[in-house]
């Protein structure tokens, strides 16, 4: 199970927890997920119904269902950076996950 924390360290109550394809707010899975991964999408509820709302492409998430356009976030291992690069401080830190993990971080924090 993954956690995703806003900022830059793990400290404080995770705003995100990313278990197997689903994303619940907060620190459990107790509810219903936000976020629904599959492969390198991301869509918004329950289901990969409909278009996706993200697209991960290596350390970069898109909006929409394509990799066409500016990023707007940029992964690199544990950190989430808004926009097209690592510059500047980490909008969201991923603790026990992946790329995945940290895109629905980015999605969560940017788009939703």
């Amino acid at each position: 199970m993954a956690q995703v924390y806003r900022g830059n360290s793990t400290w404080g109550t995770p705003i995100l927890t990313v278990e197997e394809d689903k994303v619940y707010v907060g620190a459990s899975t107790w509810g219903s997920p936000v976020l629904t991964l599959e492969g390198n999408k991301i869509y918004d509820g329950n289901s990969t119904w409909g278009t996706p709302i993200a697209t991960v492409e290596e350390g970069k998430v898109y909006e929409g269902n394509s990799t066409w356009g500016t990023p707007i976030a940029t992964l690199e291992d544990d950190k989430v950076y808004e926009g097209n690069s690592t510059w500047g401080t980490p909008i969201a830190t991923v603790e026990n996950g992946g790329r995945m993990s940290a895109a629905a971080g980015a999605v969560f924090l940017l788009l939703k």
